[in-house]
């Protein structure tokens, strides 16, 4: 043996890579001993032989036409005939090589030769080498393979011609399990391999409402969450399917559909007269389909779910009471507000239990103008409403700056400009504060606002919190009015000029020293 592992090195050059290290060497020289003995070579007249019939690819002593020393093939080419070899397959014809292996990867796979191949031939659908060696292939699959079994590897990439052979083996697994609990139907379903699925179907064994250990998806619960209309068909053909199987986190098909716009998934499924419209799930959100079609803008799926007799408009979700109004105010869904709006039992001002946050507050804030002009459309809406902090539609939309939104709420007769949230501030404050030009400029314009008002915590104005920030243009606007009280004290006994001087702002300084009230 010793001299057998002498010529080692005679391989790697002849590989052409003669940079491993000598243990390296030896530790796959052992795993390809190993591998070899497996192997049925009938024309070895020694043990040693099926040794030599590697390690002295490049002598003439083992007449081999595959293996003879040909420098003219590349690397590539002769790591692959090597590999036929080893397997016994160098009698079967194959178009082009299977894969492009490097001398490394040769190595870090020479153990597990079998499932290599059986996993190449799956990929590239050689049914040929399947079928020919199928009892071969079985007998030498390592507990990795035999958990995601070709069945199922097949299945999930979508190769019809190699799910037809496998299926005609006797004792086949139809419902065999990977390691996450997936069956092959499960993962056809998941991917949309109509054929394959519908291969499965019809050897009526397999189990239609598996679910996986990890997420407890259904194949129809897969197939919906992807849009796969075809392979929905199929399955709600089948009288056994469970249509409102739920999920881990509680969802169904129907709510996956709806979450992701699957328009066409979502219409088969209402179809079936007993489907669950309008319940919750029971994840942290608690959402139903409605909710979670609201929320991503799905205007076609939103429209087929307010088709429905006993669809709940206003289904709040568990975590905070919020409707589909409210979700897709916030994310600015014109169409789908617009959708919601037109149905009778819509509650325009249906507030979180958490926030207090209404569907006006919740698109002002955000600055979706469409969204507020369809609300402040309906005659029920309150644009006065408080969250829970205090704060209105037009507070909110002050703060952020949104002037468009702003005007909107301003041109209402019923607005209340200087309301104030539960720690006294007004939109002018915060306006002020954040140096929003446009929207002082709005508020200013308007006769009954308050331009003194102070909050209640450190009894600043909103000139105070400008000059304070530093936002000159503001200062200059809000001195430009009769009212305005410029040597107003803060809790501290700061003025605004005081303020100013404090954080360096010199402009602003300035700009007040020019005002001859100022002390």
């Amino acid at each position: 043996m010793r001299a057998i592992y002498s010529k080692a090195e005679r391989v790697i050059i002849w590989l052409g890579e003669p940079t491993y290290d000598t243990d390296y060497i030896m530790y796959y020289i052992s795993q390809l001993e190993k591998q070899l003995e497996k192997q049925d070579i009938n024309e070895a007249t020694d043990t040693r032989d099926h040794i030599y019939a590697l390690l002295s690819i490049s002598s003439d002593t083992y007449d081999n036409e595959l293996l003879k020393a040909d420098y003219s093939k590349e690397l590539q080419d002769v790591i692959f005939d090597t590999v036929l070899f080893l397997l016994g397959l160098n009698k079967l014809e194959f178009p082009c090589r299977l894969f492009d292996w490097t001398f490394s990867e040769f190595l870090e796979n020479l153990n597990s030769l079998a499932n290599v191949m059986l996993t190449y031939a799956i990929n590239k659908e050689h049914v040929a080498l399947l079928s020919h060696y199928w009892q071969w292939i079985k007998s030498n699959l390592t507990p990795e393979i035999v958990k995601n079994t070709p069945l199922s590897q097949a299945a999930k990439n979508g190769h019809e011609a190699v799910v037809k052979l496998l299926l005609a083996k006797d004792k086949i697994k139809l419902d065999s399990r990977d390691r996450y609990g997936q069956t092959p139907l499960s993962h056809a379903a998941e991917n949309g391999h109509q054929a394959v699925v519908k291969l499965l179907l019809a050897t009526s064994k397999v189990d239609i409402n598996s679910k996986d250990n990890y997420k407890q998806c259904t194949p129809l619960s897969w197939a919906a969450k992807n849009g796969h209309e075809a392979v929905i068909k199929l399955l709600l053909a089948k009288d056994k399917i469970k249509f409102n199987s739920r999920d881990c986190q509680g969802q169904t098909s129907l709510s996956h559909a709806a979450e992701n716009g699957h328009e066409a998934v979502v219409k088969l499924l209402l179809a079936k007269n007993k489907v669950d419209i309008s319940s919750n799930d029971y994840s942290d959100a608690g959402r139903s389909p409605l909710s979670r079609a609201a929320e991503n803008g799905h205007e076609a799926v939103v429209k087929l779910l307010l088709a429905r007799d006993k669809i709940n408009v206003n289904s709040g979700d568990r975590f905070d009471k919020r409707t589909p109004l409210s979700y897709a105010a916030e994310n600015g869904h014109k169409g789908v507000v617009k959708l919601l709006l037109a149905k009778n039992q819509i509650d325009v001002n249906f507030a979180g239990t958490i926030r207090g946050w209404v569907p006006l507050s919740q698109a002002a804030m955000h600055g979706h103008e469409a969204v507020v002009k369809l609300l402040l459309a309906n005659d029920k809406i309150n644009i006065n409403y408080k969250d829970f902090y205090g704060r209105t539609p037009l507070l909110c939309a002050a703060k952020n700056g949104h002037k468009a939104i702003v005007k909107l709420l301003l041109a209402t007769d019923q607005i209340d400009v200087n309301s104030k949230d539960n720690g006294g501030r007004t939109s002018l404050s915060y306006a002020a504060e954040n140096g929003h030009e446009a929207v002082i400029k709005l508020l200013l314009a308007k006769d009954k606002i308050d331009v003194n008002s102070k909050d209640n915590t450190h009894k600043q104005t909103s000139l105070s919190w400008a000059a304070e920030n530093g936002h000159k243009a503001i200062v200059k606007l809000l001195l430009a009015t009769d009212q305005i009280d410029v040597n107003s004290k803060d809790t501290y006994g700061r003025t605004p000029l005081l303020c100013a001087a404090e954080n360096g702002y010199k402009a602003v300084v300035k700009l007040l020293l020019e005002n001859g009230a100022v002390q």
